[in-house]
């Protein structure tokens, strides 16, 4: 089975893995030296077509459409900061996020246990119809 592994950017980087098990556990060799490049990201980058968002301090946001900021869209719409603990996991992760069998080459159930901002990296980056799909199962579920 084939795992997918995107960097900061996006970019994958594909691991062949052997599966003889009901339940498998893997550990996935993976470059982490661009994981210091989110910090240093240029604020005037473009990643997807998208338009960023200029930020003080170099950060970039990405916008799927509208932008929901005030405190009344906020409310309405059930929305969250992250909390500082898990902005300093996401800098700490390894990578962006991961598929497993992204070109459905098995008929099986995947049950992924990423964390919730790498749902939203896989949502605003991954173009591919299934990523997004995948992400939308996600957020009904929870």
């Amino acid at each position: 089975m084939t795992i997918r592994v995107y960097d900061d950017e996006g970019t994958p980087y594909e691991q062949t893995i052997d599966i003889r098990e009901t339940v498998h556990r893997t550990e996935i060799p993976y470059n982490s030296t661009r994981r210091a490049k989110r910090k240093r990201k240029d604020a005037h980058a473009l990643t997807n077509g998208d338009l960023p968002i200029p930020l003080p301090e170099h950060d970039v946001v990405l916008s799927l459409g509208d932008v929901l900021s005030s405190p009344e869209e906020m409310r309405d719409w059930k929305l969250v900061d992250w909390s500082n603990d898990e902005e300093e996991k996401m800098s700490l992760d390894a990578f962006a996020w991961l598929r497993i069998d992204a070109d459905i080459e098995w008929i099986c159930h995947i049950d992924l246990g990423m964390p919730e901002w790498m749902w939203a990296a896989q949502l605003q980056q991954d173009r591919d119809v299934i990523a997004q799909y995948e992400v939308r199962t996600f957020l009904r579920l929870h």
